[in-house]
């Protein structure tokens, strides 16, 4: 049988280490963290979210089942949509817009959220106001709904929603 050598590793033999090359450790961290800062603040366009908040109460005397889901492809459908790039002169495909906009049931409730997200807080602020200019017409008509109110107009973004520059450069440093 051979002899297996158990090397023993020395605690101060590794502080030792770190503290030989920490000074090289400290500058690589602060370099990526400086990379990570760049390029968020610099090289990525800030983008903006405007919301706003629609109430849907359906008429007692109609059976079928619609759902929050029902309402979110309504008003993400071609006929919405479309006729939001009409009125506001868009220069922009339905599928363009349509990745722009997404809607979801508050809560599971009958309220729903729109929200449109743009490199510009106006334009996308215009677009979500124009979308619950539209689509309260055309939920009515679709599903035959009692009613379709506007709870909240869209807003206008202050602050971009990406990119997040204290993560992106806590990320970079970390990595």
């Amino acid at each position: 049988m051979d002899n297996e050598e158990n090397e023993v590793i020395d605690l101060t033999e590794i502080l030792s280490a770190v503290r030989q090359h920490l000074l090289k450790l400290i500058f690589v961290t602060l370099a990526a963290a400086l990379v990570g800062f760049t390029a968020s603040k610099f090289l990525m366009t800030p983008k903006y979210d405007s919301s706003a908040l629609m109430i849907v109460n359906t008429r007692q005397d109609v059976n079928a089942n619609v759902t929050s889901s029902t309402y979110s492809i309504i008003i993400k459908s071609d006929t919405v949509l479309q006729q939001v790039i009409d009125n506001l002169g868009l220069n922009l495909t339905y599928a363009q817009l349509n990745k722009r906009v997404t809607v979801a049931a508050v809560d599971d409730t009958q309220v729903m959220k729109i929200t449109v997200q743009s490199d510009s807080p106006e334009w996308a602020r215009q677009v979500c106001e124009q979308i619950i200019t539209v689509a309260p017409d055309v939920i009515k008509e679709a599903v035959e709904a009692g009613s379709v109110k506007v709870i909240s107009n869209a807003s206008l973004a202050t602050e971009p929603v990406s990119p997040n520059i204290k993560k992106n450069t806590m990320l970079a440093a970390a990595v």
